[in-house]
């Protein structure tokens, strides 16, 4: 039964406003599944694996990494959204992950036409997402926990990464790792549920306002990931758009729910070696062909709501939400 008082985001109670009756309550939807090919993202977690089985914190630390043991505890942000959580080492190697948005095979420019397949071009207006909850696996399938981190390796606040396109300096996620050979790395796309509670107006950056991630449609939360772009399309010689870049959405924005875990659990596969006393640098790529494959697949929401103002957006970032348990969208670079 809804309380009068809507608290889920994804799945969305909604009432008469004459006489504040409920008209009908949704369950918000749960994660995606298994990790994914070898270099490739998969959800990690979700319904039926990891402990909890909603493709969040629980799924993807613990059981929803296919049984993954913990070396080292979690950080803070899994239960609570602190601003300054407490390293989980004191010392380590900083790795740097560059972050690069690759459409066709090319990295993306942003700001600037980017000539498409088919013919016409792709201007990115809008690039935004997080990431949260970073780990590192060993060949055992071990799962260490490491922090997100500055430069100077200290941990970001409230322990997640924010790529804004139009940020250089957000384009690289630091972490913290001890030394040792690794064949994954693992992150929520997106906050954890704690994060994902927060009230924008007490937060700082990057969960404040300006973040401009907060859900422009609802009663809280954040987007998890968000993309806006101008498209100029190609024409066949009927002079009709091209079927590949009619596929090419405008707007896609990616959100959680209030009441559960749901934010994408990724692993991208590929060795990583950390050398005591080293740097160590490792290009993840985020495939747009794959977040644009996700935003149109046919999957059931029967279950979704869409919240009162929203758009198609919303419905394509729902989509790609529940399909990322078999895309390629987070993979390792040369």
């Amino acid at each position: 039964m809804c309380n009068k008082r809507p608290t889920v985001l994804r799945g969305v109670c909604l009432f008469s406003m004459l006489a504040t009756a409920s008209i009908g309550c949704m369950p918000a939807p749960e994660g995606g599944s298994a990790a994914g090919d070898a270099g490739a993202s998969g959800g990690a977690g979700g319904p039926g694996t990891g402990g909890a089985g909603t493709g969040g914190i629980a799924g993807s630390v613990g059981g929803g990494l296919g049984g993954a043991a913990i070396d080292a505890g979690v950080s803070s942000a899994a239960s609570a959204c602190v601003e300054s959580p407490p390293p989980l080492r004191p010392t380590g190697v900083i790795v740097e992950f560059p972050i690069e948005i690759a459409l066709g095979g090319k990295t993306l420019v942003f700001g600037e036409p980017n000539a498409l397949a088919a013919g016409g071009t792709l201007t990115p207006q809008d690039m935004r997402f997080y990431l949260s909850q970073a780990a590192l696996l060993r060949g055992d399938g071990t799962s260490v926990p490491v922090d997100i981190v500055t430069q100077a390796g200290t941990p970001e606040p409230y322990g997640i990464h924010f790529f804004n396109g139009d940020d250089v300096a957000s384009h690289t996620m630091r972490v913290l790792a001890p030394a040792g050979n690794y064949t994954a790395v693992t992150f929520l796309w997106g906050l954890t549920l704690a994060c994902n509670q927060g009230d924008a107006s007490q937060l700082h950056a990057p969960l404040s306002d300006t973040s401009q991630m907060t859900w422009p449609h609802l009663f809280g939360g954040y987007l998890f990931f968000k993309y806006g772009a101008s498209i100029m399309q190609g024409l066949s010689d009927a002079g009709a758009p091209s079927a590949p870049q009619a596929a090419i959405p405008s707007l896609i924005h990616m959100g959680g729910s209030l009441t559960m875990n749901v934010a994408p659990a990724i692993q991208v596969n590929g060795m990583l070696t950390v050398l005591a006393g080293g740097s160590v640098v490792k290009i993840i790529r985020v495939v747009l062909d794959e977040v644009f494959k996700g935003a149109a697949m046919n999957v059931d929401l029967m279950d979704f709501v869409v919240p009162p103002g929203g758009g198609d957006e919303i419905t394509l970032g729902e989509r790609l939400r529940r399909s990322t348990s078999g895309l390629k969208i987070f993979v390792f670079g040369s």
